[in-house]
């Protein structure tokens, strides 16, 4: 770095805003600070997640935006879940503080650009992605993007242990990857197994070991001669996502052996020998270097050098902020375009054909509305972009149920339903005031439109023509709930974090009865058994605890 920009960065402040700052287990508390702390005069850390868990959404983000009138900083840098953050909070970051750079990290965008980040990258000046080819991003006409994956050595480290696993996975059970293990363990691999959620698997309750903490990760990593890694989403599509597991493990001297993706780094997929393609090339290459230590060591010495040659967060950051310190260009607050779309309420259904098309003369889009409770102001300007953006006939923004007792209380997943749910389940979870449509699919589907307001869906959703907006744009009161365990997969539970507050304020409450009171008047025992479920879980106090 030229010693002018390293002593401008030396004169400024940034604000740290994610999830897991205040986590010192977390990548971004443990490896993040101490080098924006070397780059930057002053760090402030703003913990989103603890905020949230503590006092609420709405507190969160109000004290989010006095944090930043207080400290005034140069940059702001923000990596938030969900919806952590409101869309106003982030306009109103520019009203307060007009002259700081706002940047954006998104560390899944390989599954979540086309739902969640294209969408949220339009209220900031940079965009950080974890997504080797930027195109999508180029697509959309958003250029201010970086690529950026990368590891702390002195976290991720080679340690003088014994090598007494064999062979090991560390990791949740998503995508193929019971397949997999199931696998290895019928045909005999000593191979063992951690993280959360194997405890759904009672057939591999014998390799289970249970969750890692990060010393304890770091150390079964050195302590395994084969590293398992796997690349592919929860997504129904074949999808494929870079785990930074491929950086971790040869950062450690240790060997790994990772389903190959295109969207690993260059230097990963150039040693052929570590990259498997099926679960037969995976049992042969395991017992291949089982009986070749050496060439273990041979690949694990060359594939550590090259980690180390460019895949860190310290060189990475600096590079970053060196380009953005050097070129002065950032960009100017996007205009909102207004998209000509009609609100056809539950009764225009009721006409007849060429009346409701000529309701839609002078429109682009159509929304229907149905016993809705609310909508964001920006619900139009998404869903438009994202129709228009996508070429796709069908935008699907998620929903929050919401109740006169006790506020809202869920959030519908719709594309996680998509891919995790049966058909059945997922059209029963549908509602129609989630869906923006173009006008020529919509009259060409009229009739299975007039079914949908009747909560008779029709398989009107595919993946070839409907996006999908990670977003709660809506709020509804009532649903008829699927089976409890499609109920846990899709929706995220904020009565759960609502509890978590008063257990933390140690304040007197009546949300918990209230809760009952609603769980047994509108039958959704699925809010009950949550409470159970996760309460009498080990493994989720756990997690309780890191917060």
């Amino acid at each position: 770095m030229k010693e002018s920009i390293k002593q401008s960065l030396k004169n400024k402040k940034i604000l740290l805003s994610t999830c897991g700052c205040n986590y010192i287990e977390h990548f971004e508390c443990r490896d993040w600070i101490p080098i924006l702390k070397n780059i930057f005069g002053k760090v402030t850390v703003f913990g989103m997640r603890n905020h949230y868990y503590h006092h609420g959404k709405d507190y969160m983000n109000k004290l989010f935006l006095e944090t930043i009138k207080k400290e005034k900083p140069d940059y702001i840098w923000i990596n938030f879940d969900y919806d952590e953050i409101k869309i106003d909070t982030l306009i109103r970051i520019k009203e307060i503080c007009p002259n700081c750079k706002t940047i954006f990290n998104c560390g899944d965008d390989d599954f979540r650009y086309d739902d969640f980040s294209r969408y949220y990258a339009l209220f900031f000046d940079y965009v950080v992605s974890n997504l080797k080819d930027l195109s999508v991003y180029t697509q959309d006409g958003i250029k201010n993007v970086f690529y950026m994956v990368a590891i702390s050595p002195k976290s991720f480290k080679p340690l003088n242990t014994e090598k007494k696993y064999p062979v090991s996975f560390i990791g949740a059970p998503v995508a193929d990857r019971y397949d997999y293990i199931k696998y290895l363990k019928e045909n005999h691999v000593d191979i063992s197994l951690f993280g959360f959620g194997w405890n759904d698997f009672p057939d591999l309750k014998a390799i289970y070991k249970g969750h890692l903490l990060q010393e304890d990760f770091v150390k079964v990593v050195n302590e395994t001669k084969i590293n398992l890694n796997f690349s592919k989403s929860f997504l129904k599509k074949k999808s494929e996502q870079m785990k930074n597991r491929v950086l971790e493990v040869p950062a450690c001297k240790s060997f790994i052996l990772t389903e190959y993706t295109k969207k690993n780094p260059d230097f990963i997929n150039k040693f052929k020998e570590i990259n498997f393609r099926n679960k037969e090339e995976l049992l042969k290459k395991i017992n291949y270097f089982l009986k070749n230590e050496n060439e273990i060591k041979k690949i694990t010495n060359k594939v550590y050098k090259e980690t180390l040659k460019e895949w860190t967060w310290e060189l990475q950051l600096i590079n970053f902020f060196n380009n953005i310190e050097k070129n002065k260009n950032y960009y100017p607050k996007r205009i909102f375009k207004k998209y000509k779309i009609k609100r056809l309420k539950e009764e225009d259904l009721l006409l007849e054909n060429e009346k409701i098309i000529r309701l839609l003369k002078n429109y682009d889009y159509v929304t229907i509305k149905k016993d809705l409770v609310f909508e964001s102001k920006y619900r139009d300007f998404i869903q438009g972009y994202s129709l228009e953006k996508s070429k796709k006939e069908i935008s699907c923004c998620d929903y929050t149920l919401s109740s006169p007792l006790i506020g809202d209380y869920a959030i519908f997943l719709g594309k996680k339903a998509y891919n995790l749910v049966n058909n059945n389940d997922f059209n029963k979870l549908l509602n129609i005031n989630q869906l923006a449509v173009k006008k020529e699919f919509f009259i060409n589907h009229l009739s299975d439109f007039k079914k949908i307001i009747d909560n008779k869906f029709s398989e009107i959703i595919t993946e070839d023509n409907t996006v999908f907006v990670s977003i709660p744009l809506v709020s509804i009161r009532d649903i008829d709930p699927i089976g409890y365990i499609g109920m846990k997969k899709v929706f995220r539970m904020l009565f759960f974090n609502k509890l978590f507050s008063i257990v933390y304020n140690k304040k007197p409450s009546v949300y918990p009865l209230k809760m009952i009171i609603e769980s047994l008047k509108r039958r959704k025992y699925f809010i009950i058994r949550y409470i159970f479920d996760y309460i009498s879980n080990k493994e989720n106090w756990k997690k309780l605890n890191f917060f």
